[in-house]
Formats: C-alpha cells, sequence, structure tokens
C-alpha cells in the first residue's frame, strides 16, 4: 500500500501515506487474494484470505477468513467490490456508494 486517499463529494480531500509504521501487502495469484497490515499504533491483528475476480472494472474479493478482527466483520458480509484502475506496475482499489461517488482509494504499487 503507497497510499489511501479518503473522497469528500467527486474530489480526493485527504492523502495518507504508507510508511514503516503503517505497512498493508497485498497477494494476488491467479484466483486467491491474501492480505496484511501492520500498523504500529494498533494492537490488533488485520489480515484476510480468500477469492477474487476482476470484472467490467470491478474488484470483488470473498474473503474466507481472516484476523480474530476480520472474522467478525465477514460473518456480516464476505464479499467487497471496488473500482479498481490498473496501471502498469500499480493499482487503485476505490470503494464507492451506491450512487457511484468515491468514499476512499487504495493505492498499491508492484513489488515483485
Amino acid at each position: 500500500l503507497s497510499s489511501y486517499l479518503n473522497y469528500k463529494g467527486n474530489g480526493q480531500v485527504d492523502t495518507i501515506l504508507s510508511s514503516k509504521e503503517n505497512k498493508q501487502i497485498k497477494m494476488y495469484s491467479d484466483t486467491k487474494v491474501m492480505w496484511s497490515r501492520k500498523r504500529v499504533s494498533d494492537s490488533l491483528d488485520w489480515f484476510g484470505y480468500g477469492e477474487y475476480t476482476v470484472r467490467d472494472s470491478l474488484l470483488t474479493e470473498v474473503l474466507n477468513y481472516g484476523s480474530k478482527t476480520m472474522d467478525a466483520i465477514i460473518k456480516e458480509n464476505k464479499a467487497f467490490t471496488y473500482k479498481i484502475v490498473i496501471g502498469e506496475d500499480s493499482f487503485s482499489q476505490i470503494q464507492i456508494d451506491s450512487l457511484g461517488v468515491p468514499i476512499y482509494a487504495e493505492n498499491y504499487v508492484r513489488i515483485e
């Protein structure tokens, strides 16, 4: 994760850059996704594992299990859908509301 954007309406309002204290990594195979997050200021473990698809500029991740905190979220909702913008060595996953307005974006760079 290189940065996190918060949106207000249709415009970007806040950018949070990744740091050594705030790391998140996502790994994709042909059908599987796994992510982990480490924040020094947060004592909770964060990770998730499941399957994903990309269709019509939408990334859908269906998580099978995760950390204790994430499992509680997965019990309520296993599927997470984002608008996806894919670059040569980067991608952005953008959470949108029911009207199609962006809420936040996670921006990633390829590390391998």
